[in-house]
């Protein structure tokens, strides 16, 4: 049996049986945990965009962020909590990175995504004849 290039790193049966026997490695929510992550990350983007200031956010402590920004970067396939980790990580007050943890099969649609936007097509294009020149 031969596997071809794929995202989840199977490469013989063996590989294959682990996957299948361990969870599925994209997490799934439900309605309510969805919404619950959707709010914090409205939450964290009003916090971004307000100049990193608590005075004018949701939150009373840093320490509120940060447990919730703990809690939704694990739901990194979401698009808007990696909006809301980048915001984060372009804090320049801030030491701690968030990193979003993404499933292998939604970071391959994310590479090749951004593939698709990479346009270098630089063309280049020679005459050769004569050229007139002409002063008033």
């Amino acid at each position: 049996m031969t596997f071809d290039d794929n995202v989840y790193k199977i490469n013989n049966t063996n590989d294959l049986k682990t996957y299948l026997e361990n969870k599925t490695p994209k997490r799934s929510l439900n309605v309510k945990e969805k919404k619950n992550v959707m709010i914090i990350c409205k939450k964290v983007v009003f916090y971004c965009t307000n100049g990193y200031c608590l005075m004018k956010s949701h939150y009373d402590t840093e320490q509120e962020l940060d447990d919730d920004m703990l809690y939704i970067s694990q739901y990194g396939d979401l698009p808007s909590v990696r909006r809301a980790c980048k915001l984060m990580n372009e804090n320049i007050m801030s030491t701690k990175k968030y990193e979003p943890l993404i499933s292998p099969h939604v970071l391959k649609e994310l590479e090749e995504k951004q593939k698709l936007k990479v346009c270098n097509k630089y063309v280049c294009q020679f005459i050769k004849g004569p050229i007139t020149i002409t002063f008033d």
